[in-house]
C-alpha cells in the first residue's frame, strides 16, 4: 500500500473534527507505544499542532511529503525532524518502499522491470502503480538501491518494505479486473504458474530484505509489511497488518495472531518494531479522500468511534509487548487519531501475560493492568484493589468485558 500526499493527510486529519484530544500533552506516554501507517505527514510545512502529534508516535512508516529536488525543503524538513526527536527522542521515521509494485511514471527503471500479462500489457496494482517483475534480479537489485534514495538527504531511521508477505502479490493484480493470473515474467517468452510466481516472489523479497540490510548496515532498522520468517535475521520486525481486524471475522484465532506476534518479537532484531494493526471495520472505497467532504466526515467519524474495537487491538498489543496502530481502512490509513487511552502510563510490565482460568488473558504493569476476552461468552475481571477503567473511568474490583474485548486499567 503506498503512502499518502500531503493533501491526503491533512483531510485525513481535519475532516473527521475528532481527531486529537483537546488536553492531550505532547509528551509521548511511557508505556503504550503508537505507530503511524503512511499519513504522519513529515514535511517542510508542519504547524505545531502535527510537529506535537508527530513527536507523539513511537514510529511512523513512510508518510513524508517532500520535494527531494528541492533544498530548502529538505532543509526545513530536517528541521522539523530536530524538534520532533527534541520532543521524543525514541521517535523513528522509515522510509517507504513498496516491495512488488511502483508508481507507473517511476523514472529510471531497469530493463523488463514491469510485470507483464502474455499479451505484452503490463500489470497494473495498487491505484495508480504496477506490478514490478521480480522474477529479474536486477529488478530486485534496483529495488534495494531505490531504498537510499533519500537517505544522504532526510535524517531518517531506516527503511520500510511495503507488501513483502512471502507469495506472490495475486490480490493486487486483481484488485479492478479478474485477469487469469497466467503473466510473462521474465522477458524470454516464458509463462509462469502461480506455484512458480509465489516461489520466485518469495525468494526476491527474501533477498531484498538481506540485500537492503547489507546497504544501509546495522546501524539503521529494516522494518516490512507482513514479511516470511525467512527474512528475520535482516529485519527489526513486521507490521502486522489487520491481525486484530482478522481475529474479530474469525478467520484466525486470538491465539493464533498472539503467537505470529511473539514469534517476530522474539526472533527479529533489535530494536524490535514489530506493530500489531487494527483497522476500524468502516469499508470505504479506493481514493476516498476525492470524495465529497460530507462523506469523507462521516467515513472518518464512523471509523473513529469503533472505540471497543479499538481497545480490544490496544489491550492485546500490551499483552504482548508490541506497537499498536489503529486507523481507519487498508485503503485509507495514517489518520491522526489520538485517544486518552494513548497517553497512559502503565509503568513496567510485571512479568509476562498469562491466561486466566476464564479464557481471558491478562498482564499487570506496575501501575495498571491490561486484559482481553478472546473467546465469546463474557467473562468478569476481578483485581486485588479498586482499579480505573481508562475508557470509562469507572472504579471497581470486578469488570464485565465481552467477548472479543479489552479493558486498560490504572492503579
Amino acid at each position: 500500500m503506498r503512502p499518502y500526499t500531503r493533501r491526503e493527510i491533512l483531510m485525513a486529519a481535519l475532516c473527521a473534527g475528532v481527531e486529537r484530544t483537546a488536553n492531550a500533552s505532547p509528551t509521548p506516554a511511557r508505556t503504550i507505544r503508537i505507530t503511524n501507517c503512511y499519513g504522519v505527514g513529515i514535511g517542510p510545512h508542519m504547524s505545531r499542532q502535527e510537529l506535537e502529534y508527530a513527536a507523539r508516535c513511537s514510529l511512523c512508516l513512510g508518510g513524508i511529503d517532500v520535494d527531494y529536488s528541492d533544498a530548502e525543503q529538505i532543509r526545513k524538513t530536517n528541521a522539523n525532524l530536530r524538534q520532533i526527536r527534541q520532543i521524543n527522542p525514541q521517535f523513528r521515521l522509515l522510509e517507504y518502499t513498496g516491495a512488488p509494485d511502483a508508481p507507473l511514471n517511476t523514472p529510471n527503471m531497469p530493463k523488463d522491470a514491469w510485470l507483464r500479462y502474455t499479451d505484452g500489457s503490463i500489470v497494473k496494482g495498487w491505484p495508480g502503480s504496477a506490478m514490478l517483475n521480480l522474477g529479474q534480479p536486477e529488478v530486485v537489485e534496483w529495488l534495494a538501491k531505490r531504498c537510499l534514495r533519500h537517505s544522504s538527504q532526510l535524517d531518517l531511521d531506516g527503511v520500510f518494505l511495503d507488501s513483502m508477505s512471502p507469495w506472490f502479490d495475486s490480490w493486487e493484480c486483481n484488485l479492478f479486473k479478474n485477469h487469469t493470473l497466467h503473466f510473462q515474467s521474465n522477458g524470454t517468452g516464458r509463462y509462469s504458474d502461480l506455484n512458480w510466481l509465489n516461489s520466485t516472489w518469495r525468494q526476491a523479497k527474501t533477498t531484498l530484505a538481506a540485500r537492503v540490510r547489507e546497504l544501509v548496515g546495522k546501524s539503521c532498522v529494516v522494518m516490512a509489511n507482513q514479511a516470511g520468517r525467512e527474512a528475520a535475521p535482516w529485519l527489526n520486525g513486521v507490521l502486522l497488518e489487520d491481525y486484530v481486524n482478522s481475529v474479530i471475522k474469525g478467520k484466525r484465532t486470538w491465539q493464533e495472531a498472539a503467537d505470529i506476534c511473539l514469534w517476530w518479537l522474539t526472533h527479529a532484531q533489535q530494536p524490535v518494531l514489530t506493530t500489531l494493526s487494527c483497522g476500524s471495520g468502516v469499508q470505504c472505497p479506493y481514493n476516498a479522500w476525492k470524495l465529497p467532504q460530507q462523506q469523507q466526515t462521516a467515513l472518518l467519524q464512523h471509523g473513529f468511534s469503533q472505540h471497543k474495537r479499538m481497545v480490544f487491538g490496544l489491550a492485546t498489543a500490551l499483552l504482548l509487548g508490541a506497537y499498536y496502530s489503529y486507523d481507519l481502512s487498508t485503503r485509507w490509513r495514517g489518520q491522526h487519531w489520538w485517544y486518552p487511552e494513548y497517553d497512559v502510563d502503565l509503568g513496567k510490565p510485571v512479568g509476562d501475560s498469562a491466561q486466566q482460568t476464564d479464557g481471558s488473558w491478562q498482564r499487570r504493569f506496575s501501575r495498571g493492568l491490561a486484559a482481553v476476552n478472546p473467546g465469546k461468552a463474557a467473562v468478569t475481571i476481578r483485581t486485588q484493589h479498586t482499579m480505573k477503567d481508562v475508557s470509562s473511568g469507572h472504579r471497581s474490583n470486578t469488570f464485565m468485558l465481552a467477548g472479543l474485548q479489552g479493558i486498560v486499567l490504572v492503579n
